[in-house]
């Protein structure tokens, strides 16, 4: 997998925090690091992710348990793999390969909305990336 980004960085924390979300079905705003899923999705997008979700179907942006990483891309493929049950396959828009398959269990959510990064957003990534500046907060996925 060529691009994720951490909420935590003790997997058990990350994965109590997303079973939590999903147990209260709760909607979460979360900030989108990274360019995985350009063009659609730039980098310092506002992501709903609804975890109330237990059905998931091809084609959707789904957010997806990779130890503690929450990695937000498109789910490509279901594949049935006889007694191990379905297995889900995902693939960032922009990234070349897709994702190893993934157990029930490691999809948190799908993107039901999504928002655009603003403006001042924009300019504080771009004179942060030309200043070298420090490490951005926490991230949540790319």
């Amino acid at each position: 997998m060529t691009s994720a980004a951490e909420i935590t960085g003790n997997a058990d924390r990350a994965a109590a925090l997303y079973e939590l979300w999903r147990r209260n079905g709760s909607a979460v705003w979360l900030t989108l690091e990274g360019g995985s899923m350009l063009p659609e999705l730039p980098p310092g997008s506002r992501i709903r992710l609804d975890c109330s979700r237990r059905e998931f179907t091809i084609g959707q942006v789904v957010g997806a348990l990779h130890g503690s990483r929450l990695v937000i891309h498109r789910l490509i493929r279901i594949e049935i793999r006889g007694e191990l049950g379905p297995r889900y396959v995902c693939q960032g828009d922009a990234n070349p390969r897709e994702d190893p398959p993934l157990a029930p269990g490691q999809l948190v959510g799908v993107v039901q909305e999504w928002r655009p990064p603003s403006p001042l957003l924009r300019l504080r990534r771009a004179l942060r990336r030309r200043m070298g500046s420090g490490a951005p907060g926490p991230k949540v996925g790319r």
